[in-house]
């Protein structure tokens, strides 16, 4: 495992980084807030209703102009903050490494060689192992909101709905805050946009910095986070160590909080293992020894388990006999997909009955 200052120091800018993350995807508010006057000067323009596909077409064609500018400001906003974060997380790597390395210096890579990688690597969406590039990713938030937004449109016209009925699908009632419309989707598209984005950013400029410096790593580690908001494929990949430059690099999947963390090697290695790392259980944050995620849930109680995994698979994991890294490959695929309950039975019958799940 990496040593305690390296985990330590890397764990905590990555706390600081979902700060960071979170004023990216509030850059976001404004141009909400301009969408949403676009959406009422547009519709209210027509009266009370729409009264033919011709001027549906009309406003939908006027929003998705209005709208689609809007939107792609924002869009090639934060992707130039993604570079200068990039460049940004590419040296705070290379000096955090310099302080845990002896006998060699540290180098960091060029902004433009980071930049390139961040922009050629795709980011995994989801557990299926689909992917977008940063920049699709980030382009492709216009024509969807946009098509959201004309969706209520269209279909509003066709059910016979008023043009306040549309304002009000679309922007929410003031009753719930404006939380039930169809601009609160919009809003929680961008933020989870943001920060994958920000992770992404980051987790390439790191493992670019790891590259630049083979001669002193022996490898990198997966590092997840321990709560209970942790997923089946971060969870699976917890506390895995890779070679440099392979591997299934985070983020994984939209809103990812896992980062990885580079393992030192020994004749260069200032601190040396062991060490603990941050965590959220039943019990609220404390500091516990490092350790993987199914470890560190065997110490949390039945409650809290079932949270995490579902009844029947925390009985398993308590009941069925299985060490922490066995239930670990018992669970997931071999890339790290959830398996389904029948699916795991099929893989190991004698487990399942032993925790007296038939």
């Amino acid at each position: 495992m990496a040593n305690e200052f390296l985990d330590t120091a890397l764990i905590r800018h990555s706390i600081w980084l979902q700060g960071l993350a979170t004023h990216e995807a509030k850059t976001f508010d404004p141009f909400l807030q301009k969408a949403d006057r676009i959406i009422r000067n547009v519709l209210s323009g027509y009266g009370d209703r729409i009264d033919t596909v011709k001027t549906m077409n009309e406003i939908i064609r006027q929003l998705r102009v209005e709208l689609g500018a809007n939107y792609s400001e924002w869009g090639e906003e934060l992707i130039g903050d993604m570079q200068e974060i990039a460049d940004s997380e590419a040296q705070f790597t290379s000096k955090t490494l310099d302080k845990a390395v002896v006998g060699r210096d540290v180098a960091t890579p060029a902004p433009a060689q980071v930049w390139a990688a961040i922009n050629v690597r795709p980011i995994q969406i989801n557990d299926k192992g689909e992917s977008k590039l940063m920049q699709a990713l980030i382009k492709g938030f216009t024509p969807n909101e946009v098509n959201r937004v004309n969706g209520v449109v269209r279909n509003g016209f066709y059910s016979g709905a008023t043009i306040q009925d549309m304002i009000t699908a679309i922007r929410g009632t003031k009753k719930n805050n404006f939380n039930d419309g169809v601009l609160v989707t919009t809003r929680r598209s961008a933020e989870t946009i943001a920060r994958t984005a920000t992770n992404h950013v980051s987790s390439v400029a790191r493992q670019s910095t790891f590259k630049a410096n083979q001669d002193v790593l022996k490898g990198w580690e997966f590092t997840a986070t321990l709560d209970n908001r942790t997923t089946t494929i971060c969870r699976f990949n917890d506390g895995q160590v890779h070679p440099i430059g392979s591997g299934p690099i985070p983020p994984l999947h939209l809103g990812c909080r896992s980062s990885a963390v580079p393992i030192v090697k020994d004749k260069f290695d200032i601190f040396g293992d062991a060490g603990t790392r941050a965590s959220k259980g039943a019990d609220g944050g404390k500091q516990v020894r490092n350790q993987s995620y199914y470890d560190w849930l065997s110490t949390q109680p039945k409650f809290f388990q079932e949270e995490v995994l579902g009844k029947s698979q925390a009985q398993l994991f308590r009941k069925g006999g299985l060490s922490a890294e066995q239930f670990r490959k018992l669970t997931s695929s071999k890339f790290g997909q959830p398996l389904t309950l029948q699916e795991i039975k099929a893989k190991d019958a004698d487990a399942w009955r032993d925790a007296n799940l038939d």
